[in-house]
């Protein structure tokens, strides 16, 4: 008779209270908001160990109901560790709960329930390798792409880049400035 062994145990990740660093208005229905990391390092260590491309899960309490969305990190993780920090870019949707109160209300100190970062939208890359990475992105959709097209550029000298984004006008780009 055969003993099965039980598979690891998958770890299961909780909410962090961060605090709200900067909110950065980005365009009339966008913002980038900038999360403070504890000084606690196994605390921080998760958010800081994150791969270009994932995203933070934010909890909110929004007129008496739970409400959860996703929204992707835009900063390098190189850029994370040195200002000891997490960054997403919210665009503002109709309807959307999260997305308005992200743009409307939510300011500087205030605290929101984070899970540590998440998602397989992710590319490895190596500082070895001499390639061409074309990546192609459309109003919100940049914000995953400024982690990944940043890591490209920080950490493959010999690769180059090309970023193809779409937005229905100009003052619709989101981190116009950065790109």
């Amino acid at each position: 008779m055969a003993l099965l062994t039980p598979s690891a145990a998958r770890r299961r990740h909780t909410f962090v209270p961060l605090v709200v660093r900067e909110v950065m208005r980005l365009t009339e229905e966008s913002v980038a908001i900038t999360f403070a990391l504890p000084d606690d390092e196994a605390v921080a260590a998760p958010f800081l160990a994150f791969r270009p491309g994932q995203h933070l899960t934010l909890r909110a309490d929004l007129r008496g109901e739970e409400v959860r969305q996703s929204y992707s990190l835009c900063l390098t993780p190189t850029q994370a560790r040195a200002r000891h920090a997490v960054r997403v870019g919210v665009m503002q949707v109709p309807g959307g709960r999260m997305s308005t109160w992200l743009n409307d209300e939510v300011s500087v100190g205030d605290v929101i329930d984070v899970l540590p970062p998440l998602g397989s939208f992710t590319e490895p890359v190596d500082p070895t390798a001499a390639r061409h990475h074309v990546f192609v992105a459309a109003g919100s959709g940049i914000t995953p792409v400024l982690s990944l097209l940043g890591t490209v550029l920080e950490q493959e000298p010999l690769s180059r880049a090309t970023l193809l984004f779409g937005n229905r006008s100009t003052g619709q780009i989101m981190f116009l400035e950065e790109l």
